[in-house]
């Protein structure tokens, strides 16, 4: 691939690659990115976009240390989404730690995860929603839906179908919450909420597979609670 890459151009040396690499992981080739990453570094290895880029292919991997190795120093070097990338790292470990029983682990990977949400600076319009988005998932995952819907719901004009979806989830955890209560109505009215939001959504946009397999979810459940009561 490098020689390839040196075909096109004559003046391609290894201070370009890097934009070689990055063209491949646009492109979505992150099979042939990550040999030329590890050589890319190997020249340039405190460049924070280098870094980060190898965090991002190692946490898509399910290689959560190595992943946190790089996201570490890309954010130490200054890499704005870097805290993002460990944020989603740190929740990866907490769910993986809370499926075992471990919930104390779990928790402290939680908090390390909400933690690197909150070091976030936003640099574009929706960065702070796409934090909020993260954050209203940990909580969910620590059992803090009440935290959660102060995160998410605050966007309710919102064009992002992952908003609308961790919106969703904050509604039927909520729900879940009132149903252990012997709420019936009260969970089925949380249900109706999550079920017309998306309806909502369903009017402008076409909904996501995830989303519509959501709503189809909901649209069960709350039969079944109605049915109950």
């Amino acid at each position: 691939l490098l020689a390839e890459a040196r075909d096109i151009s004559s003046t391609f040396d290894r201070f370009h690659l890097g934009l070689y690499v990055e063209a491949l992981i646009q492109a979505g080739d992150e099979d042939s990115a990550l040999p030329l990453l590890r050589l890319a570094l190997q020249d340039r290895s405190e460049d924070s976009r280098l870094n980060y880029r190898m965090a991002e292919i190692f946490r898509k991997r399910d290689n959560l240390q190595e992943a946190e190795t790089y996201a570490r120093k890309a954010a130490k070097l200054g890499a704005k989404k870097a805290s993002l990338t460990l944020a989603n790292i740190y929740f990866t470990m907490g769910v993986v730690l809370q499926s075992s029983g471990n919930r104390m682990g779990a928790d402290a990977r939680f908090q390390q995860a909400l933690s690197a949400v909150d070091s976030f600076t936003p640099e574009y319009g929706h960065d702070r929603e796409v934090a909020d988005g993260l954050a209203s998932k940990i909580l969910c995952a620590k059992g803090d839906y009440d935290a959660a819907a102060l995160r998410i719901m605050k966007y309710a004009d919102t064009n992002n179908p992952y908003t609308v979806y961790e919106q969703c989830r904050v509604d039927l955890k909520q729900s879940e919450r009132e149903s252990a209560c012997q709420n019936d109505l009260g969970a089925a009215a949380k249900m109706r909420e999550a079920i017309k939001r998306i309806e909502q959504f369903a009017r402008q946009r076409t909904l996501s597979a995830q989303l519509d397999e959501l709503l189809a979810d909901l649209r069960h459940k709350e039969i079944a609670l109605l049915a109950g009561h």
